[in-house]
């Protein structure tokens, strides 16, 4: 019989030594690519049972299956004949040793692999925060992965100083093969364990780099399978291992990534919805999905024809599911099956962004815009709360314009603040990466540009994720810094208010006084997660109680750095805006925090404009956050009819001249990081449509009757009315 793991017959004769073959290794690697594709599939279609994503039950967990075990396998193949040059190592230094055990050989050279793991993680983990662009940091695992294997090479001559310690340890002789296999099983459930809470206990802030955490996940299993080979009896183990045909395996190595990748594109291209879903998931087939999404968008328009995202003209650029419809041109701009009509333009029409403004309301005003992070209307005093959450603003409030019902375009930073700083509605604007919004382009024109080509001095002082997340929302600012070092943002984030003061004094002291200003302030507080500060009261334990706390914080030090302006005759001849960028939920629709949901919770937030002379007061009907742009060049004496706007002034509704009652409003949620669904909602007169876009599911509520949106309407003529409006806004919101 054949030794299985150095190919030396006990008759003396030789065959293939294990270090020149890699097709025991590659039969590891594969039976635990397919255990890691199984727990994968089960997870996705948890989540989509947890979600009520039953439609997606069919197509979802099979595609993930089938993806899983293509990358995995793929992976390694590349792994295979890596170990067998680690096994080699080990074979040869046991035989100086007169340890000539296979069992011995199979536990270190794991070893050795863990210990690549762990650099590849690192590696990876580093990779990631510092690159920009799914397609880059796809690129940058696809070089970790390569890098492991190598390093496996390395971590072969610390596996060897190990076993030499456990060789002293260990209560059993190192060449019992079941006393190894019980190592690593120890190993490798300690190692899932491990995994297991990273990706439960971390999954708001891992997103991107819970895959690496898949990847650990396959290599415990790996450990796991290896001792259960080990364990075998030594003639079924002997026979599993020698009989395997290189010629054989070679060619199933081949099919099983070939053939998990077509039936992971059939599948996502019968049921887009479940492309869409999957691709929001943080494990390997979410990873892999759009990793293969990137890597057959042969245009560059964002979209692939494969894999569910239906890019019905592959090598046309100009035509993409993420492209803007034309009205009546003919072209189906978008590949959603028909040309939008001419007649969706009409929620433009009569809808102009300036009009005529007395002379009395125009100054060269400087401009302070101030952002307290993820506040919903409801928890600020001036807005009706019990809690006496922001003294300074309620104060301010008494003396501008406040805005009952302003509507943020977006329940995500990034999305809202660059509709904010364009006046345009978030697929209105144009991203570096139209499948999942990353960077915005350079060709948008935000305000900063705006008022910097009208002689402001622009400065801006916010926190760490905008200058590393969105950097060109930098454009048109002369000065634009994160009010602390960037990377300290778990120690510094919740406790900037004295770090925003200082760099923005700092910019103040240092300006021209012959020039108008414009300056941005962003305030992390009171996005989670919420913490307790000394400086202002607590309201109680709850987690209500932490934001109605955060909030106080950052209302605390807005209060007193503008009493430091005024002191200094900063405020004179300024406009002051207050808003937030989207609200917060607390389980009101059974979900937590933001960015997942459209109803009222996430989207309802404060709009405070202060202006010199004007006199205040309170306006009840709805507006939406991009009508800050138009109203500040409005104020300013900057308006310009060549802008192309979503946004409408908001200074003829404060004098008294709206022009028009009847408004449709937008807010919009894309696929990404958290986000299973793309969710678009119109509001029109006292009716609010959300549809879900990745399912065609819609809800229709009566925010009149119904303002916390707990009864959805069963009026189907009024629900297609609202569809059709909607419809045509999306198809037409980019082709202005």
């Amino acid at each position: 019989m054949n030794d299985a793991m150095t190919g030396v017959s006990r008759r003396g004769s030789t065959s293939r030594p294990l270090w020149r073959t890699w097709a025991p290794w590659w039969l590891l690697g594969a039976t635990s690519a397919s255990i890691t594709a199984l727990v994968d599939a089960m997870t996705v279609g948890l989540s989509l049972w947890s979600a009520e994503a039953i439609d997606a039950l069919m197509f979802a967990p099979l595609a993930a299956l089938g993806l899983t075990t293509a990358s995995l396998s793929l992976v390694s193949l590349l792994q295979a004949p890596l170990l067998g040059i680690a096994s080699g190592v080990f074979h040869h230094r046991s035989r100086k040793e007169g340890d000539d055990s296979d069992g011995s050989r199979i536990v270190w050279t794991l070893v050795a692999a863990l210990f690549a793991a762990i650099a590849a993680s690192m590696a990876a983990r580093q990779l990631m925060l510092r690159t920009d662009g799914f397609q880059v940091r796809a690129f940058a695992v696809a070089v970790v992965s390569l890098g492991a294997g190598l390093a496996a090479l390395g971590g072969a001559g610390l596996g060897l100083g190990l076993r030499k310690l456990v060789r002293g340890l260990w209560p059993f002789r190192t060449n019992s093969r079941r006393a190894l296999a019980l190592l690593l099983a120890i190993v490798g459930g300690a190692l899932i364990a491990v995994c297991r809470v990273l990706l439960v206990a971390y999954d708001v802030y891992l997103a991107s780099l819970s895959a690496v955490v898949w990847l650990g996940l396959f290599f415990a299993i790996e450990l796991l399978v290896g001792a259960l080979l080990l364990g075998l009896p030594r003639r079924g183990y002997a026979r599993l291992v020698a009989r395997s045909k290189n010629r054989w395996l070679a060619v199933f190595a081949l099919l099983v990534p070939t053939l998990g990748l077509v039936v992971g594109a059939l599948l996502l291209d019968a049921h887009p919805p479940s492309a869409q879903r999957l691709a929001a998931t943080n494990g390997i087939s979410g990873f892999a999905q759009r990793a293969l999404q990137a890597g057959t968008d042969f245009d560059g328009d964002g979209a692939s024809a494969f894999f569910g995202q239906g890019d019905c003209a592959p090598f046309d650029a100009r035509i993409g599911p993420r492209s803007f419809e034309i009205p009546g041109n003919g072209i189906d701009e978008n590949c959603d099956g028909r040309d939008a009509e001419a007649s969706a333009m009409a929620w433009r029409n009569d809808d102009p962004h300036y009009r005529a403004v007395p002379s009395t309301a125009v100054s060269n005003y400087n401009v302070i815009m101030v952002c307290f992070d993820t506040v919903r209307v409801d928890h600020l005093g001036f807005y009706g709360h019990e809690n006496d959450t922001s003294p300074y603003l309620d104060s301010l409030a008494t003396e501008s314009w406040v805005f009952e019902n302003a509507v943020a375009p977006s329940a995500t930073t990034r999305m809202s603040l660059a509709a904010i700083f364009s006046g345009r509605y978030s697929s209105g604007v144009v991203w570096t990466d139209g499948a999942r919004v990353e960077d915005v382009s350079e060709d948008n024109v935000f305000l900063a540009e705006i008022l910097d080509d009208a002689g402001y001095q622009t400065f801006g002082v916010v926190d760490e994720w905008l200058p590393r997340f969105v950097p060109t929302m930098r454009q048109g600012f002369s000065k634009y810094e994160s009010a602390y070092r960037v990377g300290t943002w778990r120690e510094s984030g919740h406790r900037a208010g004295p770090f925003i003061a200082a760099k923005a004094l700092t910019m103040m002291v240092g300006r021209d006084l012959a020039k108008p200003y414009f300056l941005y302030l962003h305030y992390e507080a009171p996005h989670h997660p919420y913490q307790h500060h000394p400086e202002v009261r607590e309201f109680g334990q709850g987690v209500t109680d932490g934001y109605d706390s955060e909030i106080a914080y950052a209302d605390h030090h807005l209060g007193l750095l503008m009493s430091i302006f005024e002191a200094e005759g900063w405020l004179e001849n300024t406009v002051l805006v207050f808003f937030s960028d989207h609200g917060e939920e607390f389980r009101e629709h059974g979900q937590s925090y933001h960015s997942r949901a459209l109803y009222e919770e996430s989207l309802r937030v404060p709009l405070l404009v202060h202006v010199p002379g004007q006199a205040p007061g309170r306006f009840d009907g709805r507006v939406s956050l991009i009508d800050i742009l138009p109203t500040l060049l409005d104020l300013t004496g900057h308006a310009d009819e060549n802008l192309s706007l979503h946004g409408r002034s908001l200074l003829h509704r404060t004098l008294g001249d709206d022009p028009g009652a009847e408004r449709q409003i937008l807010s919009e949620l894309v696929v990404g990081a958290g986000r299973p669904d793309e969710l678009t909602a119109l509001y029109y007169e006292d009716h609010k449509l959300i549809w879900n876009v990745s399912t065609g599911e819609m809800e229709l509520f009566d925010l009149d009757a119904d303002p916390a949106e707990r009864n959805a309407l069963d009026d189907l003529d009024l629900r297609s009315s609202m569809h059709e409006r909607l419809r045509s806004m999306r198809d037409s919101i980019g082709g202005d």
